[in-house]
Parts: structure tokens; sequence; C-alpha cells
């Protein structure tokens, strides 16, 4: 494959999956809801690419928006920077005591986006796997989720400047870097193990 496609990918993955966060609705002025976000561009948007090689590949779309309905991160995403308390997440707060993390503090952050990647990333890995029949692209695509906390770490690393609505905190680059890992690699590993 070649860089510009990889970049092309990217580029797909980081625009789709921001406007999954909100960005359609801030750019457009419309508002087709969380769910109707999700679905076309958490969903859609980002199995698109690989549908282009098999169109089973619509059972990754469907399979990423069922775990957006149930799964969010938002408590996390500030690793530790929050300056209000952030909405508590009964279940994941209470294994991530369970682990030994206290809050607050950006270990605590870091432990809860790698759990709710570890869920992000379970369904979609369980359509690959039934896709591809390849328990390595399973184990591939789950491990997608082990990014998330990665993607916001580096945002804040890199101290990115805002880009008008379209990304208007430093959180949200963790939301371009983790859209922009994604959808090249649900394109690669569907393309890889047909």
């Amino acid at each position: 494959m070649s860089a510009p496609v990889i970049l092309a990918l990217a580029l797909w993955g980081a625009v789709g999956w921001r406007l999954r966060g909100g960005a359609f609705t801030a750019l457009t002025g419309i508002d087709p809801g969380t769910d109707g976000a999700r679905f076309v561009f958490g969903g859609l948007w980002m199995a698109a690419p690989a549908m282009l090689l098999d169109w089973r590949a619509g059972v990754l779309a469907v399979a990423l928006f069922v775990t957006l309905l149930v799964e969010g991160w938002g408590a996390y995403m500030a690793l530790g920077r929050e300056t209000a308390a952030p909405a508590p997440r009964l279940g994941y707060d209470a294994i991530l005591r369970l682990l030994g993390f206290r809050r607050p503090g950006w270990v605590y952050d870091a432990a809860g986006l790698l759990l709710c990647g570890f869920v992000l990333m379970a369904l979609p890995a369980l359509a690959m796997g039934w896709l591809t029949q390849s328990v390595i692209a399973y184990a591939l695509t789950w491990a997608i989720g082990f990014f998330l906390p990665l993607a916001y770490a580096l945002a804040y690393a890199l101290h990115l400047p805002t880009v008008g609505k379209f990304v208007d905190d430093e959180t949200v680059w963790g939301e371009c870097f983790f859209g922009a890992v994604l959808a090249p690699a649900l394109f690669f590993l569907l393309e890889g193990f047909r």
C-alpha cells in the first residue's frame, strides 16, 4: 500500500471521528442527534473505505455504531487536566478503584481510557474476526482500542492549536488522532485477512 493511500485513509478517519464527536453540528448547524452522528460518522464513515473492498464490512459499521451507543470516554479524556469534577462513570470508576487506581490524575484517566478503548473495540473485533475468519485479525482489531489513551496523551503532548469550529480545544485532537488510526487499521485488516 502506498504512502498516499495510507495518508488519505488517516485523514478520512481523523475527519470522520471528529465529525462523530460534534464537529458536524458545529460546522453545519445541523444536529443529527448524538446517535445519528454516531451512526453516520462513527459507523458508516469509518467503515466506508473497507466497504470498497468487501460489502460485508458494513458489519463493521454496525458494530462500531452499536458500541458507540453504550460507550463514551468523556469522563477520562482530559487526562487529569479537568477543571471541574467529571461526571462519574459508575461502572468503570468502580472497576478502576477495584484495580487500585484513585482519582484524580492522569494515571486514573489513562486507565479509564484504556478500559473504554477495550470495550469500544470488543464488538468490532468480533465482527472483524467473523468477516475474516482470523483470530489474528480479531486480536489486532481489539488492540486498536489500546490506542485511545495514547491518542489523547499525544494531543496534550503536542499542544496543537485549535482549528476553528472543527477542532475547538486541545482534547479534540485526541479524537482526530484516534480516528486517524482506526479507519486505516480497519481497512488494512480487512484487506490483509480476506
